[in-house]
Order: structure tokens, then C-alpha cells, then sequence
């Protein structure tokens, strides 16, 4: 917390009942359209935690721009030093006291019901302590061009998916139960893992019981960006993603022996 300062808060009611978790780097040219997809969503009461991760561009000035116009609840951060995306998001998830945790990448928009339907899906299953979605995906200039629509939709293949090449779940499109995260201590801070830390923090809430899900229906609008981490880093992503099965290699095994399936 000594790396963060808080720049900036606004409160409309007590009695939140999601947390929107959004961690930003030199993203001036997509944060306004991001908000504006926040500021959008129809239901559940909501706050808005933004942290600006030491851009060097204008996202910060955008982002307050935006919220100070626009009649919702927010708190805006900024860190002193360049966190990344793991220590970035525990920072957010260590201030928040709501039930709920929703993932929202700086470079997406959700869709207009997203934080209704997820969170009835997870007052409706409370079996399930983390829910996805699909993704519409557009280019750097909003044009689309498909659908992410592999996730599995039940627990069990979510599980089995894990111990092969392809993340079960689409990390923006994640909603959670704060208490699970906090039970598993957050996204692994460890260095191997800072590109996958989704996917470690899937294995490890399904290896000590915790259930999974995905609805069927698109969540967010996913930007192919053509400088993120998934064009620019996919080699050193695979590796990690590699690395992280070798970390919970016992446990996957046994899901591998359980299905028949070696690994490929």
C-alpha cells in the first residue's frame, strides 16, 4: 500500500455490492471508452477502483476527466512505481470490502448487463465462487472481428481444460467471490507466473475445492490489441502457462488420471 496514493474518490451510497477492479498502463487511447462501458451497467450497486500502474501517457488525466462528469461511485489510485498486473490487482482487491470482484481490463468494454447477470448467476449458484463469459472481439479500432466463445461452461471441463493448452476462463470477463480470493491469498506474485496469474489462481481455487463456471452469453467486448501482452509476449505467455502446470503438477495428474488423458 506504501506504493499507491489515492488520487481521487467519489461516493454515491453505502452498501455496495461489487468491487470493478481495472489496473491501467499507457492506456489513454481506450481507458474513456472502458469507463464509459462502466458507467453504463444497469443493476447491482457498484464501485468503480481504478489504479493508474505509473503510465507515462495521459490515462490518469482521461480516466478523471470521465468520472468527474459522470455520476458514479469510484476511488482512482496511482502507484509510484510500476507494479504489473498481479501486485496491481491485490493492491485494488486488499482496499475493496465488497462481496464481489469483477475483472475489467483498461483496453475492453463490458457489455451493458454484465454485473446483473453475473452476480444474480452467483446469488442463484452459491456452489460457484467464480464465473466467466464469452467475449466479442474488436482491433485497435473497434471494428470486430469474431468471437471468444471456447470456455467451457461447467466445472468439470473447465477442470479438465486446465491440465491442457487453452485458458478455461477469459480473465477480463471474471466475476468472484472477494472471500475465495482472500482464502487463497490473491494472484501469485511470483515472477514466473505475473503473465498467467489468472490461470494459476484457477488451478489453485479448483485444487482446495472451489468451483467454476462460465455463461454463455458475451461479457465483455475483448480488444485484440496489437500492443498487449498476448500479440507482443506470446512466446514467453506459453511458457508460462507452461510453468504454471509444472507448479501444480500433482494435482493435474490426478485430473488427467481421472479423465484418461496425457498430456500433449
Amino acid at each position: 500500500m506504501t506504493q499507491l496514493s489515492k488520487v481521487e474518490e467519489h461516493n454515491c451510497y453505502d452498501g455496495y455490492e461489487i468491487s470493478i477492479i481495472c489496473c491501467a498502463r499507457n492506456a489513454e487511447s481506450y481507458i474513456g471508452e472502458c469507463i464509459s462501458s462502466v458507467i453504463g451497467q444497469k443493476g447491482p450497486k457498484f464501485k468503480f477502483l481504478l489504479l493508474d500502474d505509473f503510465s507515462s501517457d495521459n490515462t490518469l488525466s482521461v480516466a478523471k476527466n470521465i468520472l468527474v462528469d459522470n455520476k458514479i461511485s469510484y476511488e482512482i489510485y496511482r502507484s509510484h512505481v510500476n507494479l504489473g498486473v498481479p501486485k496491481s490487482r491485490n493492491a485494488l482487491i486488499k482496499i475493496c470490502k465488497t462481496p464481489y470482484i469483477a475483472i475489467q481490463d483498461a483496453d475492453d468494454l463490458m457489455t451493458p448487463y454484465r454485473l446483473a447477470i453475473q452476480i444474480n448467476f452467483l446469488n442463484q449458484n452459491s456452489h460457484i465462487c467464480t464465473v466467466g463469459g464469452r467475449a466479442i472481439k474488436i482491433d485497435d479500432a473497434g471494428n470486430f472481428v469474431g468471437m471468444m466463445s471456447y470456455s467451457p461452461v461447467n466445472h468439470d471441463d473447465i477442470l479438465l481444460m486446465l491440465t491442457g493448452r487453452v485458458n478455461p476462463m477469459i480473465d477480463p470477463t471474471v466475476m468472484m467471490r472477494k472471500s475465495v480470493f482472500d482464502q487463497l491469498g490473491g494472484y501469485s506474485e511470483n515472477d514466473g507466473l505475473r503473465l498467467v496469474q489468472d490461470f494459476d489462481l484457477w488451478i489453485r481455487m479448483c485444487k482446495y475445492g472451489f468451483r467454476l463456471a462460465n455463461i454463455d452469453a458475451p461479457m465483455i467486448t475483448y480488444r485484440v490489441n496489437s500492443s498487449g501482452l498476448t500479440a507482443t509476449r506470446k512466446d514467453d505467455m506459453i511458457k508460462a502457462h507452461v510453468y504454471a502446470q509444472a507448479c501444480h503438477k500433482t494435482f493435474l495428474d490426478s485430473i488427467r488420471s481421472i479423465h484418461g488423458k496425457t498430456e500433449r
